[in-house]
């Protein structure tokens, strides 16, 4: 799966959590206003777990910006439970592959210049991707000959 397809996977949580909340994806919106969500890569990390499989650990920090702290901590501590407990995976818009959260870790809500509070979380995330094989030709016909001596 691709990473804009995990981000609008994770767009749709938020929407199925907050549905009167904007979402912006892979940037933060210039003037943020309250009750807004933005979306960004934090870091991706692919290992090989097998021949024929590569493990994708991606990191992905969700912004929610708020008048006050308090419902900024616990506006995003109800998204992390709703991540973590209430689903099993991120949404697929073609249904191929799971993508299943691993942790979700929030950060203490910091001021911006325009007055708002922004809480970030970082939520981390696992899938598996098959490794491309060459592929060889299949015997199609295998003749046995014997002879008596």
């Amino acid at each position: 799966m691709s990473i804009a397809e995990e981000v609008n996977g994770i767009g749709e949580l938020i929407r199925t959590k907050f549905p009167d909340s904007q979402v912006h994806r892979f940037q933060e919106p210039d003037l943020p206003m309250a009750r807004e969500f933005a979306i960004h890569l934090k870091q991706e990390i692919r290992r090989s777990e097998a021949r024929s499989h590569t493990v994708i650990e991606r990191q992905y920090r969700v912004h929610y910006y708020s008048e006050l702290a308090e419902d900024a901590v616990v506006s995003m501590g109800a998204f992390s439970r709703y991540v973590m407990n209430e689903t099993t995976s991120i949404p697929v818009p073609d249904g191929t592959g799971i993508v299943r959260p691993e942790s979700f870790t929030i950060d203490l809500a910091e001021k911006l210049e325009s007055g708002l509070l922004r809480c970030s979380g970082t939520m981390v995330v696992f899938s598996r991707e098959a490794v491309v094989m060459a592929e060889y030709q299949k015997i199609d016909k295998v003749e046995i000959r014997t002879t008596i001596n």
